[in-house]
């Protein structure tokens, strides 16, 4: 702007002018006055001579005129070419904005890279157009080659000068050769002389301060096609290519994520529904067949179950096989304590709390928004209080309720399952348990029984049991020893399968060989070795069954007393060989299984 006249300096060289001019417009009046009174003081020559120098300045002031009409015409055509130039950076600046618009709107990486091309060449009238990206290493990936036709270019990699890519990659400098052909420092390279490469622009594509990537146009026809206001043009568009390749990729990485985590969830949710299939139950028992029974029935609908039980029976496990076995099975299982809860924090921890019900409390769900659609397990709610038993009724009843300190009503879909190990009718006697609730919730009931009431299937429960618990700890498999098996089997299990459970995974841990002797079972096992008889008496299974149980019990051991050397078990219960490998076959015995 500094080569520019301004306006006042137009005004200055106008008012000089004008000056002039009425300068010389005296000048004349004055002759003329002394020409028409016919002054005797002035002789002829002296108006001759004021005559002439008016003339001079006539002609001056022509002069000056034409320099100054010559110089504002210069001026107007300096501004001229100057708008001419501020519409074209508007174009270009117009271009730009819809380049952005139009990478901006593309996720995926692929379809991006060409579409970056496709713009570059129409914006600078390149024939051909390669995008590279460069490894953190400073490896090139010729991701992407264009023609100006939008056509992709095969086999990009030998159709690009790489020395000009990997100057531009490792300096992050933009470069412009008019003519590479005969560019000193270029004419010589290999590639630029076999491709007759003539026009290239080159600029980088930078994330975070890094040289990612490498935009290079060429023409091939066309010395000269770049010029430096190209070079800006490309600059800036690199800058908004980065951005979008950047935003691009991130999309990617969010998209793989998701698929990730859905076919995790997919696979957890696969692997739930695996764990709590039917087959997650141990036990063939005539009392487990009523049970199964039962969990068919319940299965496929929605109505509300309480399972009943003594601690340890696996009143948890029941729930979560009938929610995820049924139709609710994509929807959330939420398992509520209630004996574990405190009394004051129950009811906001079922039915949420809203912000600003007390100091600093902030609005949070409860367990029955975040069951909606699917289940909820009420485990020990014969220890829920008669204040929070009211609301759950109401939640039951209308399928709707408040949250603490609201008033909004909050509209559910939950499935109930509930759980106690106590007689919820003499709680109804003595008060302590609403009886509406109690029929709400006693739909349908199943009874687990004690283990002390199924001891056919401990043997069952043990091996599954060693077979767990040597996995998740990493250690080879293990197996009782037959008086170890003879406690296990003779004890009365008042902690039901919970502490058969516990006695296992504690065995396995403490044996420091493969067979688990007796000294590794926790006293109160070991104290009852004048108990019942090793196989129980109950006639609630068929004779077969009972047979077979013990059956295995011989079998196993002879085979732990022989070493598991065949011949000699065989020999030692009076039977072949290969009568004994098929008895082995039925029931499932190996060394590292058996127990």
């Amino acid at each position: 702007m500094d080569d520019f006249f301004s306006a006042e300096d137009v005004d200055r060289l106008l008012a000089d002018s004008t000056g002039i001019l009425e300068s010389l417009r005296r000048e004349l009046r004055g002759l003329t006055g002394l020409i028409d009174t016919g002054a005797a003081d002035l002789a002829p020559g002296q108006l001759r001579d004021r005559a002439g120098r008016i003339e001079g300045d006539v002609r001056r002031l022509e002069v000056l005129l034409e320099e100054r009409t010559q110089t504002l015409r210069g001026e107007v055509e300096r501004l001229a070419e100057r708008l001419s130039g501020m519409a074209k950076e508007k174009q270009k600046f117009a271009m730009l904005l819809e380049i952005s618009r139009a990478l901006s709107s593309v996720t995926d990486v692929d379809d991006l890279l060409g579409l970056i091309l496709d713009q570059a060449n129409r914006v600078t009238s390149a024939e051909r157009g390669f995008l590279v990206l460069v490894g953190e290493g400073g490896e090139l990936d010729f991701r992407a080659a264009r023609s100006s036709g939008r056509e992709d270019i095969p086999d990009a990699e030998r159709e690009i000068s790489r020395s000009i890519i990997s100057q531009v990659a490792r300096t992050g400098e933009a470069l412009v050769i008019p003519n590479a052909l005969s560019e000193p420092g270029w004419s010589e390279k290999r590639s630029v002389r076999e491709l007759r490469i003539l026009s290239v622009i080159c600029v980088p594509l930078r994330t975070k301060g890094r040289v990612t990537g490498v935009v290079y146009l060429e023409s091939r026809s066309v010395k000269g096609l770049f010029h430096e206001t190209d070079l800006e043009l490309l600059v800036a568009f690199s800058v908004q290519a980065s951005i979008a390749l950047e935003n691009a990729n991130l999309y990617g990485e969010v998209r793989r994520s998701r698929e990730r985590l859905s076919e995790e969830n997919f696979r957890l949710k696969s692997e739930l529904r695996k764990r709590f299939s039917y087959g997650g139950i141990i036990g063939g028992g005539s009392a487990m067949q009523t049970v199964y029974a039962l969990i068919d029935k319940v299965v496929p609908s929605k109505v509300n179950v309480l399972v009943r039980g003594e601690s340890g029976t696996g009143k948890e496990l029941i729930a979560k096989i009938i929610h995820y076995n049924g139709p609710r099975a994509q929807k959330p299982f939420v398992r509520v304590n209630c004996a574990a809860i405190p009394e004051t924090l129950l009811e906001s921890e079922l039915f949420g709390i809203e912000g600003g019900t007390a100091t600093g409390v902030t609005a949070r769900p409860g367990k029955f928004e975040i069951a909606d659609g699917g289940t909820m397990f009420l485990d020990e709610i014969g220890d829920m209080s008669l204040v929070t038993q009211a609301k759950v009724l109401r939640a039951i009843q209308e399928k709707e309720f408040e949250r603490v300190g609201g008033r909004q009503p909050i509209r559910v879909d939950v499935r109930l399952i509930a759980a106690t190990n106590i007689a919820l009718e003499k709680a109804i006697e003595e008060r302590r348990f609403r009886e509406d609730l109690y029929y709400r919730l006693n739909v349908v009931t199943i009874l687990l029984p004690p283990l002390r009431e199924r001891m056919d299937d401990v043997l069952s429960l043990v091996r599954h049991f060693l077979e767990k618990h040597c996995k998740e700890h990493g250690i080879e498999a293990k197996q009782f020893s037959a008086e170890a098996m003879d406690l296990l089997l003779s004890y009365e299990w008042p902690g039901n399968v919970r502490e058969l459970e516990n006695v296992v995974e504690r065995a396995v841990i403490l044996s420091s060989g493969p067979i688990i002797p007796c000294s590794d079972l926790p006293e109160p096992v070991r104290g009852n070795r004048a108990g019942p008889p090793l196989v129980p008496l109950t006639w609630d299974r068929p004779l077969d069954d009972v047979v077979g149980a013990f059956e295995q019990r011989c079998i196993i051991a002879a085979l732990e007393e022989c070493a598991w050397v065949q011949t000699k078990a065989a020999e030692k219960l009076g039977m072949t060989e290969r009568n004994l490998r098929y008895k082995m076959r039925k029931y499932g015995m190996s060394r590292q299984r058996s127990a």
